[in-house]
């Protein structure tokens, strides 16, 4: 082998580790974000679940009622000739339902929040609070929920 090609493989080499180590380390935190910041309090899990199944029928039929919506509102877009009057009946529509999701993810976290002691909502209120606003799903950081 010349020195040429000697260097060309060894930088190949280095290269494919790195790689193989961005896409390792990449899984890994996607595996950590998708865990969520409760795990290390079991109890409060637990209580996340059950609200979560309580209320879980009343979201499907929410998220069914939406997706048959949106089709309808797709097909109103893609219509030949565009009907702005139907466009904004259903653009109300799904506004309508949207809002009444976010009503009852507000009452379902409102009655998680009812069973936890005061330190417990002091330690999650960030987390519970970009969830509520509608500033994005789950923590940014780590400030969103104390240590």
């Amino acid at each position: 082998m010349t020195k040429y090609i000697k260097i060309i493989f060894t930088f190949s080499v280095i290269l494919n580790i790195a790689l193989i180590g961005v896409v390792v380390g990449g899984a890994y935190k996607k595996h950590q974000w998708r865990q969520g910041k409760f795990q290390h309090n079991p109890e409060l899990v637990q209580i996340m679940r059950n609200n979560i199944e309580k209320n879980q029928e009343g979201f499907r039929k929410k998220i069914k009622d939406m997706k048959q919506k949106r089709e309808v509102l797709k097909s109103i877009i893609e219509s030949e000739k565009f009907d702005r009057e139907a466009y904004d009946h259903q653009i109300s529509k799904i506004l309508e339902n949207k809002n009444e999701m976010a009503e009852m993810k507000a009452k379902a976290m409102g009655e998680t929040l009812s069973t936890l002691s005061l330190e417990e909502r002091k330690k999650f209120s960030n987390f519970i609070l970009r969830g509520v606003s509608g500033h994005g799903r789950g923590p940014r950081s780590s400030h969103d929920i104390k240590h």
